[in-house]
């Protein structure tokens, strides 16, 4: 059912993947990363796809409400994706050797997402558990 819990989890965790593109990882001076001052999603093209693919997942993962099987994978494929383009973005920022200075919410917001996308799979493990004991009483 589209008005459980979930719903709002997965719709928080998508937000959180494409919000990602849009808010700056960090600033800083130099060349390379920081030439425009800022280092953001939008500076390699796999950021883009991961954090698109990341909230795109959960975006379907919504309406796959008839299917919670589905609907959990696509919750922790999601959360992996997240996590693999975070580890992929901290890997170039490391591999630049610059040193930023500032940090932004972006540093925040793949975490929110991984989180909501791991509740929203818990309580749809919930619902399938409680469709299951009630298969059991008919």
């Amino acid at each position: 059912m589209i008005q459980r819990i979930q719903t709002l989890f997965l719709l928080l965790a998508s937000g959180a993947g494409f919000g990602a593109l849009a808010v700056p990882f960090a600033s800083g001076t130099g060349d390379g990363l920081f030439s425009d001052g800022v280092y953001m999603a939008n500076d390699h093209i796999a950021m883009i796809i991961g954090f698109a693919v990341a909230g795109a997942l959960t975006l379907a993962a919504i309406f796959l409400y008839k299917t919670r099987k589905v609907q959990s994978r696509l919750a922790a494929f999601s959360a992996i994706a997240t996590l693999a383009v975070v580890g992929f973005g901290g890997w170039i920022y490391w591999k630049s050797g610059l040193v930023a200075t500032g940090w932004t919410l972006w540093v925040a917001l793949p975490a929110v997402g991984v989180v909501l996308a791991l509740l929203a799979r818990y309580y749809i493990g919930k619902d399938e558990n409680l469709v299951r004991s009630m298969d059991r009483l008919r």
